[in-house]
């Protein structure tokens, strides 16, 4: 079976957690720049480019029809 370097665990595992609003941007960006060596602009491009669950649209009101 392959093994999982703990790095590459502890990277997916941040991810996941701010994808999931449980860490703000600028601490996931700090801890993935220190766990894979990424720059921090590399990391902040990288984890705004991605979609939030946490994040909701809501319906705007339509103007009555009168």
């Amino acid at each position: 079976m392959a093994k999982t370097k703990p790095e590459i665990k502890g990277s997916i595992n941040l991810i996941l957690d701010y994808k999931k609003g449980l860490r703000p941007l600028n601490e996931t960006v700090e801890r993935l720049g220190a766990i894979t060596g990424l720059s921090p602009s590399v990391a902040e491009s990288f984890l705004r480019n991605m979609a939030r669950e946490n994040v909701y649209q809501f319906p705007t009101k339509k103007p009555n029809a009168a």
